[in-house]
């Protein structure tokens, strides 16, 4: 099969042929079945996520001290952790609330009814599917490391494109400057801020800044300070009109931040 989407050496070296084509088909099925032009774009920009993920997944793994990584699991869990993104971004959305779809259930499902061999390629299936699973909730409590690797790989894509979550919210029309005490408070609890609070384009900024708090490793980390994540989100809200008292006070937070890796 031609690899329209996924022609990549990361991909090429660490994922098995019939994983790629497996997910090569779901993705240019649903770009073929995308509601408008849309959608279609989104299930590309998505394929791209995908790759971005990979990509980070793979420089994470180099940077990586401890010991007993199965690095072909961890890539493959990179390239595979959107998949249920596919069948809802068709719909032009990617929100898991407006569509009904819970991408990362629905992904983990179409893993685990996937016919493959993932012992003959010495993967563990049931840690690949908790993986994608968790991998978008606000929390993880488990003990599956493969989850919380992929957390922050795909923490590290979202910030790369840091300009198309911008748009998206433009998109969605969130504005405004206030901000839900509630919001302040699991920010600076350095706790993940759910995203049914966020009804500004305040809230939005201080939401992603609860991503940084919610990276799991420390190599993440130093990777969103090189990035510039802290300035970036200080001048959104800046932009954004909110107060001096409140810019100072979300920069102390992000300099908390930064002290921590």
């Amino acid at each position: 099969m031609n690899k329209k989407f996924f022609e990549n050496p990361i991909v090429k070296k660490w994922i098995p042929e019939e994983i790629a084509e497996w997910l090569e088909k779901i993705v240019a099925e649903n770009f073929r079945d995308a509601d408008n032009k849309w959608g279609s774009w989104k299930v590309k920009y998505k394929a791209r996520h995908t790759l971005k993920v990979v990509k980070w997944g793979n420089i994470l793994l180099k940077n990586f001290k401890e010991a007993g990584w199965n690095k072909k699991q961890a890539i493959i869990i990179c390239f595979l952790h959107d998949t249920g993104r596919f069948p809802q971004v068709k719909q032009n959305s990617y929100s898991d609330i407006d569509t009904g779809i819970d991408h990362a259930s629905l992904g983990a499902k179409m893993i685990s009814e996937f016919s493959f061999d993932w012992e003959n390629i010495w993967c563990n299936k049931a840690e690949i599917t908790e993986a994608i699973m968790w991998h978008s909730r606000k929390e993880y409590l488990g003990k599956n490391r493969y989850a919380k690797f992929i957390r922050d790989a795909d923490k590290l894509a979202c910030f790369e494109d840091w300009k198309e979550m911008e748009k998206d919210i433009e998109d969605r029309k969130i504005e405004g400057t206030g901000i839900n005490p509630l919001v302040w408070m699991r920010l600076e609890a350095k706790e993940p801020i759910d995203n049914n609070l966020v009804a500004t384009r305040a809230e939005w900024v201080l939401n992603i800044a609860s991503w940084l708090w919610n990276i799991n490793y420390k190599a993440a980390r130093k990777e969103a300070i090189k990035m510039g994540m802290s300035k970036i989100l200080l001048e959104e809200f800046k932009n954004n009109g909110n107060t001096k008292g409140e810019v100072e006070r979300l920069k102390k937070n992000l300099e908390e931040f930064r002290k921590s890796a």
